[in-house]
């Protein structure tokens, strides 16, 4: 969850899964908005629209797209109706599952694995040269629920030459019973006199309900409890 400087410390949320965690938790949440990076002809730049209400905004990049960004017909792909038609229904999971089975070649995401650099890049170079810029003016990174395996390169690229670029970075936090081994992970792709500048902390716990009961005030921020 890198913070642009120039934006008061705004979160940006980027996610390389098809997760729809936050989509879920917005719309319950009508103080709270929710902006994508996406092309202007799909409408996804903003399917809450509550600019004038929210008491604050999340922009997200959804790196991988998701399963529930697809038109009904072929051809008529990420339409803001079918989104939040599909969140805001009584039972989000069960109309994904009927959609994904009836689902064409019109899908709209990218398929982990080393080819997806190649695979759809057209889409989704808004989003992946977004999510760049974003690492190259991180200040605080958040690591929630990935571990950087060997295997998904170009997010290593992206993340690690990014981070190297930023002039703001101050510090790497990660969430993950395993944090101090993702910690050494991430540190690896870097040299020693990048390790000894940033501080390094790692929470070796789930991400889950029982968060708020652990979690610091300035956890966002590189800071871990005294």
């Amino acid at each position: 969850m890198p913070n642009q400087a120039n934006r008061a410390r705004a979160p940006i949320l980027v996610t390389t899964n098809y997760d729809l965690l936050i989509e879920f938790a917005i719309a319950a949440r009508s103080d709270v908005d929710l902006t994508y990076t996406y092309s202007d002809y799909s409408g996804l730049r903003n399917i809450f629209q509550r600019e004038q209400t929210a008491r604050c905004t999340l922009h997200y990049l959804k790196l991988h797209g998701s399963i529930n960004w697809w038109g009904k017909e072929p051809g008529f792909r990420v339409s803001r109706d079918g989104v939040l038609g599909t969140i805001n229904c009584n039972s989000p999971l069960a109309a994904l599952a009927e959609r994904y089975a009836t689902a064409g070649d019109d899908i709209d995401m990218v398929p982990p694995g080393v080819l997806k650099d190649v695979i759809y890049r057209a889409i989704w170079t808004d989003v992946w040269d977004e999510a760049h810029a974003v690492f190259c003016m991180c200040r605080h990174l958040v690591v929630i629920g990935y571990s950087f395996s060997q295997g998904d390169t170009l997010v290593h690229n992206m993340i690690t030459l990014g981070l190297a670029r930023s002039p703001y970075l101050e510090s790497i936090v990660v969430i993950d019973p395993h944090a101090k081994k993702v910690l050494r992970r991430i540190q690896s792709y870097f040299n020693r006199k990048f390790r000894l500048s940033k501080k390094w902390v790692p929470y070796e716990q789930t991400f889950d309900e029982d968060v708020p009961h652990w979690a610091v005030r300035n956890l966002f921020f590189g800071e871990k409890e005294q």
